[in-house]
């Protein structure tokens, strides 16, 4: 993006130059008098009417380089917002697998209670309810990741947009500029 911007400001500058050109030819061209010989005349107004042809041809290949950018501003503001959709319902199955697992280690601690209020050692249900409470740690783990994910998808999304407003700001400057020229 960087490399496309300051190819604007470059064709922006030379515009500016062009258009101090046109307007010393045109000066120029005001001060001949009657005496000024024609081939004189005919010299500056060809290279008046050839610095006004680069003067369109610059002017237009900077709005179409501006276009192009905002245009990618736009594309890496969707993908970016579609990026904390999808991590946005990544989470929302998250947490319900996050939900079914406490609901299955609830299960087994009322197994595990229930065998040694039975006399039994309980072995077989402290077995598997340590096992879904270290599969419930991981879920959490991978709720807690989506999560950060998410938030920094979130920053990410925020900063183009401010980029594109700040970008949009300085367009409507340069666009100013070059209607004033």
């Amino acid at each position: 993006m960087a490399k496309l911007f300051f190819k604007v400001e470059s064709d922006l500058q030379k515009v500016v130059d062009l258009r101090n050109e046109i307007q010393r030819l045109e000066t120029q061209l005001k001060s001949f008098g009657k005496s000024t010989p024609t081939a004189q005349i005919r010299q500056t107004e060809s290279q008046l009417a050839s610095a006004r042809q680069q003067f369109q041809s610059l002017g237009s290949s900077a709005a179409m380089a501006a276009a192009q950018m905002g245009t990618n501003f736009k594309q890496q503001i969707l993908a970016a917002s579609q990026s904390v959709a999808n991590l946005s319902n990544r989470i929302i199955d998250q947490k319900a697998v996050v939900h079914e697992m406490q609901n299955n280690v609830r299960s087994l601690s009322e197994a595990y209670r229930t065998a040694l209020k039975g006399g039994g050692t309980g072995e077989a249900e402290l077995t598997q309810l340590t096992k879904a409470k270290e599969a419930l740690a991981a879920e959490k783990e991978a709720l807690f990741q989506l999560n950060l994910e998410k938030s920094r998808a979130v920053v990410t999304t925020q900063e183009l947009k401010a980029e594109y407003e700040a970008f949009n700001e300085e367009a409507d400057d340069s666009t100013d500029t070059l209607g004033k020229m």
